[in-house]
């Protein structure tokens, strides 16, 4: 039986690069939202791999303290299938991402304030987070024919309790008995294993489990410290390996074999203060597992770290109940230096031949309760089956980019002509009806020719390559999209400044533009100039 489903118009969140995602607002379903989509999307082939992911769904999708967004049925308009419904996240999430950063950002709500890395409780809390992640990560792994290939901490959602939502899941690879039946089309460069980056997730080989093991880590390691564990300034043979994605083929992990080759940036002076085992963990993920992909922890060795990290017998809880006893050690000297001082100050008022007796009263002491932490339960997890792999940035060609630029300046001087003609036509008719005095048509030129130049200007380049296109209308038509060094979405900024550098480009004689010619990311002048930019291939 069919039911219908009323959604709001507006959007949860930012649209994302397949679709939009809408709330359920009616019926038995208002726990869920909707994806839609993009009608070019609406594909034979997704749609089967929807029905299939709703026929074999993995275990425990969801428990108290995580939820995996999993599809739960087609959606149709016209008989047309346009998406799916899947469960809604935790109430009052926010992105994973949020609290990956160095710092907490001051817009969040003062709770947030719980997982501040400057105390004991704030990392205890960051340990039971990456716990909560683990587990649901591990059940996803289970079957042993589903790897994520695009985990990140994007895809994320956490509430201030430390409750977890998986989402974005329908870009999952699928494959069963050897064959991979759907791909996972997506893959972001700074979750890419060492092995990974020569491989496209677009394609029809597997990518094994110790892809998303990789992944996990790195998001524990931002979640733990605030920063990729590839943060760092090359040197020597290294020095002009700039992107997270060249260090990570490298394997140049601050703490590995390759330390003497990098400058680790000052958050990872942090790593030597966690515990053993976690060090150890992390190293077996980014240096031992760097040639031998299968001795990166799994989901599940990543679960009982974590759990072990919350226990009162872990380092951590001692250094906690260390804090609490030297608090108290200084509360009590304190008090005993004020209660001697008081007493040679009534000593000295006091006449020797009538000594009187003062009675000091000892103040209260102000006393810490010590936090008991109540012992979690072990995860119940097993060993994922191990599978295969591939994902890389095509950068875009001498040839490609030179057509595109030439038809974005063909197209902006038709735009700037029809706009100034326009604006000058407007100015004259304002000048007949109001009866300006002494102005003609040629007196506009000198204000309207700049005005409107610059306008149209900033508006096609900065703002169209900081759209959700990624483009001008130029490079989509040679399908051609500009990133970050990472390979995401330019912010506005960015993009202005990377505009506005092109001036440097134009004034060297082009020279800034011819080589891109010659270097291996295809970056021009202006790429390299502000935080850096690629121009890469849809």
């Amino acid at each position: 039986m069919n039911e219908v489903l009323v959604a709001e118009d507006k959007p949860l969140g930012a649209p994302g690069g397949e679709g939009k995602v809408h709330r359920i607002v009616s019926g038995l379903y208002q726990n869920c939202c909707v994806k839609i989509y993009y009608p070019k999307l609406r594909t034979a082939t997704r749609k089967n791999k929807i029905r299939y992911m709703m026929a074999h769904k993995p275990e425990n999708l969801e428990s108290r303290q995580y939820k995996i967004c999993w599809p739960i049925d087609m959606v149709y308009i016209k008989g047309e299938f346009v998406g799916f419904m899947m469960p809604l996240a935790f109430p009052n999430s926010i992105q994973l991402y949020k609290l990956c950063k160095s710092k907490l950002s001051k817009r969040l709500s003062p709770i947030w304030q719980k997982y501040g890395r400057e105390e004991v409780r704030g990392l205890l809390n960051r340990f039971k987070l990456c716990r909560n992640l683990a587990i649901p990560i591990f059940n996803v792994h289970r079957s042993g024919n589903y790897v994520l290939v695009d985990l990140k901490p994007q895809n994320v959602l956490v509430t201030d309790a430390g409750k977890i939502s998986v989402i974005d899941l329908d870009s999952i690879q699928i494959a069963s008995n050897g064959k991979v039946l759907y791909n996972g089309p997506v893959a972001t460069p700074e979750y890419i294993p060492p092995e990974g980056m020569t491989h496209n997730p677009n394609g029809a080989d597997y990518i094994a489990d110790t892809w998303d093991r990789f992944s996990l880590g790195v998001i524990f390691y931002q979640i733990l410290l605030g920063l990729h564990p590839y943060t760092g300034t090359g040197l020597r043979q290294y020095r002009n390996f700039n992107t997270l994605e060249e260090k990570i083929v490298e394997g140049l992990f601050p703490f590995g074999k390759k330390a003497k080759y990098v400058r680790p940036a000052t958050p990872h002076q942090q790593f030597r203060q966690m515990p053993r085992f976690l060090q150890k963990m992390f190293m077996d993920c980014f240096d031992a597992g760097h040639k031998d992909p299968e001795k990166r922890p799994t989901a599940n060795d990543w679960g009982e770290a974590m759990f072990k990290a919350v226990q009162p017998s872990s380092a951590l809880q001692l250094k906690t109940l260390a804090n609490v006893l030297t608090t108290k050690f200084k509360l009590v000297w304190g008090d005993l230096q004020q209660m001697g001082n008081q007493a040679v100050q009534q000593l000295s008022q006091v006449s020797i031949a009538s000594p009187k007796q003062n009675q000091t009263t000892t103040p209260s002491l102000k006393t810490q309760q010590k936090t008991k932490t109540k012992p979690l339960p072990p995860p119940i997890l097993a060993k994922p089956k191990p599978l295969t792999l591939k994902p890389r940035l095509e950068y875009a060609s001498f040839r490609s980019r030179l057509i595109a630029g030439i038809l974005d300046v063909l197209l902006y001087f038709n735009v700037t002509v029809g706009a100034y003609a326009t604006t000058v036509g407007f100015l004259y008719l304002a000048h007949l009806h109001f009866q300006l005095p002494q102005q003609t048509p040629e007196q506009f030129d000198v204000v309207s020719i700049p005005i409107v130049a610059g306008l149209v200007l900033y508006w096609y380049f900065p703002f169209s390559e900081a759209s959700s296109w990624q483009a001008t209308l130029g490079k989509r038509f040679m399908k051609l999209k500009v990133t970050d060094l990472q390979g995401n979405r330019l912010t506005l900024k960015q993009s202005s400044i990377r505009s506005v550098s092109k001036l440097l480009t134009i004034v060297t004689a082009l020279v800034g533009f011819v080589m891109l010619a010659f270097r291996e990311k295809k970056q021009a002048l202006h790429d390299l100039l502000g935080e850096g930019s690629l121009v890469v291939r849809e």
